[in-house]
């Protein structure tokens, strides 16, 4: 699986990049085979004005999954992608799971 973190409007932090492909890897690395890339941006919608205003955008693309993007706002951008990476690793859990039980049930009824 790539895993690729862009900052646009922020500067570039290492820790944070360090996270993120540390977190990924915890949330995403049981899926194995099944995904293909995982791509991080951050932006910093507002610039200096401040608030609200870190967005993380999370985007997965895997082989039966297809691609999924979720977005998530916060006032830094640790809990944007808190937030953007505990909702994509349900989603596509979710997704592959319900997926490997059609492959599985699918083969059951061939074999009957």
């Amino acid at each position: 699986m790539e895993i690729e973190v862009c900052f646009v409007g922020l500067r570039r932090s290492r820790p944070l990049k360090q996270y993120v492909l540390w977190r990924i890897q915890q949330d995403l690395g049981r899926l194995g085979l099944e995904l293909r890339k995982v791509v991080v941006r951050f932006r910093d919608i507002h610039g200096a004005e401040g608030g609200i205003d870190k967005r993380c955008q999370v985007t997965v693309e895997g082989t039966r999954v297809g691609t999924a993007t979720l977005l998530e706002l916060g006032d830094n951008p640790y809990v944007a992608f808190e937030r953007a990476a505990s909702r994509i690793a349900d989603v596509i859990g979710r997704d592959v799971e319900r997926l490997r039980g059609v492959k599985y049930y699918r083969f059951l009824a061939k074999a009957s």
